[in-house]
């Protein structure tokens, strides 16, 4: 084979035309895959980039595997290639984070009307409004620095809050009590969860536990919501 013909060989090999199809992935907050189909003259394409938590593999000549691993820390982008010589086609990862306190809490449901935020406290403490009545805690009222002393935790607020808030409390490693109204008829919520892509909050995707009914549910479905108002945060001392 004489030198023209080895180089132009190998510079069709090296503009050999790659693409891929989907060029933008976006992944749930548990650990999955996802194939693309990779177009290319040339099959001995390679593939690149990733990091410890998105890794890409090459399956066959024309397709290939993006991995991703569980995500509980925040919202999170990154960039994966399939490469042919100088062409380089780039697939857009990305992956919504899943925070999750429910274990941190005990669901109770409110023994009176009117004891919501006693009783959210004494889900963060994982002692029953029962429980705190016993021990001479006054239902009625929100005394959340004495339910916290009492069983070994420390109280911050209430304080203004908003989603972001909230979710900042979560991601830091704590349930949220959150007022999720305003007036006289006030009612208090355990926020415990969050899942979803954090650069556009919403409040369908936060669960809480109400403890009008001591159910699981999405926070927009709490009693009476109608936003994010005020915040108190237990923590064990």
């Amino acid at each position: 084979m004489d030198t023209n013909t080895i180089k132009n060989e190998l510079e069709a090999k090296a503009y050999a035309k790659i693409t891929v199809s989907p060029s933008n992935l976006s992944f749930k907050s548990t650990a999955s895959s996802k194939t693309i189909k990779v177009t290319c003259s040339d099959s001995s394409w390679t593939v690149g980039g990733g990091n410890d938590w998105c890794t890409i593999t090459k399956v066959s000549n024309t397709s290939a595997k993006v991995s991703v691993k569980a995500n509980t820390s925040d919202f999170r982008s990154t960039g994966v290639v399939c490469v042919n010589g100088s062409n380089v086609a780039t697939i857009s990862v990305t992956q919504e984070v899943l925070l999750d306190r429910s274990k941190l809490v005990t669901a109770y449901k409110q023994i009176t009307n009117s004891s919501c935020a006693a009783t959210c406290a004494a889900m963060c403490v994982n002692k029953s409004p029962e429980t705190l009545k016993n021990d001479g805690i006054d239902l009625e009222y929100a005394m959340w620095s004495t339910i916290a002393t009492k069983y070994g935790y420390k109280s911050t607020g209430p304080d203004s809050t908003s989603l972001k808030s909230i979710y900042n409390t979560l991601k830091s490693g704590y349930p949220v009590i959150v007022q999720v109204n305003t007036g006289s008829m006030e009612h208090w919520v355990v926020v415990t969860k969050y899942s979803g892509n954090s650069t556009t909050l919403s409040a369908d995707d936060f669960t809480c536990i109400d403890p009008w009914d001591a159910k699981t549910k999405v926070l927009s479905s709490a009693t009476r919501y109608s936003a994010p108002n005020k915040a108190v945060v237990f923590k064990k001392s």
